[in-house]
């Protein structure tokens, strides 16, 4: 039952993605932005999701439920040693799990779109309403920090001269977005 509803919601939903260039940019725009890496897709196809079964479902989620370390985050007023013994009886009795860290090439990211360009998504909403996206490759926030903060304040100065330009020069109704 769960399943059914998941697949019916998904396609009494999917249409509304289409309804204005920001959710269609937002729905679908992800993996190109990323190098054309299918990681990054925020929603599944309607195809993808009438091809689920219950089978499937859960052969995944066995294969993923028995591999890699397992995290646990306790919050709260807690008595350590309690803690320590619940989990110990729970999850610590657990079979030892192999701790396989990802190659350099399942963590890599490239955003270097190598594909046809332009890349036109097309929305359904208003006739006069388009979104653009304009990608620029950087190091990413965490592999340098200093060069993220001054990303982020070109960023704010790229945002605040697209008002300018487009909302006080050409007196458009146009909402600029600029983000590292």
């Amino acid at each position: 039952t769960p399943q059914a509803r998941m697949k019916h919601g998904l396609k009494a939903t999917y249409q509304a993605y289409f309804a204005s260039p920001a959710t269609v940019i937002q729905a679908f725009g992800a993996p190109y932005f990323h190098g054309g890496d299918k990681r990054f897709e925020a929603l599944p196809s309607p195809q993808a999701v009438a091809g689920l079964t219950l089978d499937r479902f859960r052969a995944f989620w066995q294969a993923q439920l028995t591999q890699g370390p397992i995290k646990v985050i306790a919050v709260g007023d807690l008595d350590p040693d309690t803690l320590v013994a619940d989990v110990a009886k729970t999850l610590g009795a657990l079979p030892p799990r192999a701790d396989v860290k990802p190659s350099a090439a399942q963590l890599a990211v490239n955003a270097r779109w190598t594909g046809q360009t332009p890349i036109v998504l097309r929305h359904k909403g208003d006739p006069d309403q388009a979104a653009v996206a304009r990608v620029y490759p950087t190091t990413g926030v965490l592999a340098n920090f200093p060069e993220s903060v001054a990303l982020d304040v070109a960023a704010s100065v790229i945002q605040d001269r697209l008002t300018s330009q487009f909302r006080e020069t050409q007196g458009g109704s146009y909402n600029p977005f600029a983000d590292l």
